[in-house]
């Protein structure tokens, strides 16, 4: 997949929704401080997830969604939830729990690809395992471990 440096956005990754989504934080200035410098912020530095709840403050969801970016795996179908009435699909729990240890709270490069139905960015999503090893995809990393199979929907990335 070509990648281009204009739709490629650093950042970590506040919450994980589904074996297949998540919401992302894009934080491009002071990136190894991660802005933690402002406002008594660097009392935080240390705990990424309590430095998420005191920027966010008393306005709860409605503010995450205004500050961060839902961002969709491209090329992977994982395991869904249960929701709207319907049950959870085989497999969901585990493949959860692999994607909520393998990038929750971490630093991720997404490379920006389309906007879905839902209004979720498709995106190709690199993370590193460890701070000195290359960067993985995370869709080749899920498909690898046998969590998800290749998306062959509609409009498929």
């Amino acid at each position: 997949m070509e990648k281009s440096r204009k739709c490629c956005l650093r950042g970590f990754v506040t919450s994980v929704g589904d074996s297949d989504n998540f919401r992302f934080r894009h934080e491009p200035f002071l990136r190894g401080w991660r802005g933690y410098v402002s406002m008594l912020g660097f009392l935080f530095a240390f705990d990424r997830k309590a430095a998420i709840k005191w920027r966010i403050g008393s306005k709860g969801v409605n503010a995450m969604s205004k500050n961060t970016i839902h961002v969709r795996l491209c090329g992977v179908d994982a395991p869904e939830a249960m929701h709207l009435g319907r049950s959870g699909q085989p497999g969901f729990e585990e493949a959860f729990k692999r994607m909520k240890e393998t990038i929750d709270g971490k630093d991720v490069t997404i490379h920006l690809l389309r906007r879905d139905q839902y209004n979720r960015m498709i995106c190709q999503v690199l993370f590193k395992p460890h701070w000195f090893s290359p960067q993985h995809d995370l869709s080749l990393d899920l498909l690898e471990a046998g969590w998800g199979v290749m998306y062959e929907g509609n409009e498929a990335e």
